[in-house]
């Protein structure tokens, strides 16, 4: 294959170049001599070929490679064309089982400290995975979240949250290859920031979770590995009705007694 046009060095010899011409005409190539026109692509065809799922592998480096051809007036494939059978650079990509963060757990130290452990698969050893941290400490549903780090590491130390209020997470992984980076998905968590603490929704939460209002009455179910154990009702029914202006009389009291 040569490019086109052409041409030998000016510094070349005459006997140089006359060796050349004769070598191109003696062997009769298919050549294309000082042309300038541009390469226009229309009519273009694509084929849908059956591809054996068994015999791709999941997971993997791959490339695709697409071809140029010239079709003629008779609308058939003119296999002498010079722009026939060529092709450009070949398309990477990587096919990757993205994972997903599971299993999110909460460590809190020194009063106001959270270690967070997260589980994440990857089984793809030419990607990476970058895994960025957020914490929001607002109430509502419409939180705002700030980052707070990010870590290759399927872990990582919040040493910012502000103790004795609830602390919501959320963690989202990212992959990077080649240059191109993508989000694989965000999970949440949340956890009330005080070291050795039984209620980790905070002392005001009514839900059945809290174990000061709501007593397991049946540890049987829990023993054989069943769900559901039964509780009780609400052991103070007055903690559910307490208007805005006796809840917020009752939190501003006890913002002087944290450890009670």
């Amino acid at each position: 294959m040569f490019t086109t046009p052409l041409k030998l060095n000016d510094s070349e010899t005459d006997l140089s170049k006359n060796e050349f011409n004769n070598f191109l005409l003696t062997n009769e190539l298919n050549t294309i001599k000082n042309k300038q026109t541009k390469l226009i692509t229309n009519r273009i065809k694509w084929q849908d070929k059956y591809i054996d799922l068994d015999a791709l592998t999941k997971t993997g480096i791959g490339k695709i490679r697409y071809y140029a051809q010239e079709i003629n007036q008779s609308l058939d494939v003119d296999i002498s064309s010079a722009y026939t059978g060529i092709y450009g650079e070949d398309i990477l990509f990587n096919v990757v089982n993205v994972g997903i963060i599971e299993n999110i757990k909460t460590i809190i130290f020194n009063e106001k400290n959270v270690i967070l452990e997260w589980d994440y698969i990857n089984d793809n050893l030419t990607v990476d995975v970058l895994f960025v941290i957020y914490r929001s400490q607002e109430g509502g549903v419409n939180k705002t979240y700030t980052e707070i780090g990010r870590t290759t590491n399927r872990f990582f130390t919040d040493s910012g949250s502000v103790p004795f209020l609830q602390a919501f997470y959320k963690i989202e992984s990212i992959i990077k290859w080649e240059g191109i980076q993508m989000s694989t998905g965000i999970n949440y968590t949340g956890t009330f920031i005080c070291e050795n603490n039984n209620f980790e929704y905070g002392r005001y939460n009514n839900t059945t979770e809290n174990p000061k209002l709501y007593q397991p009455i049946n540890q049987s179910c829990g023993r054989i590995n069943m769900v559901g154990i039964s509780k009780t009702g609400n052991l103070f029914p007055n903690s559910v009705t307490l208007t805005k202006k006796s809840l917020y009389t009752e939190l501003s009291r006890a913002k002087f007694r944290p450890f009670r």
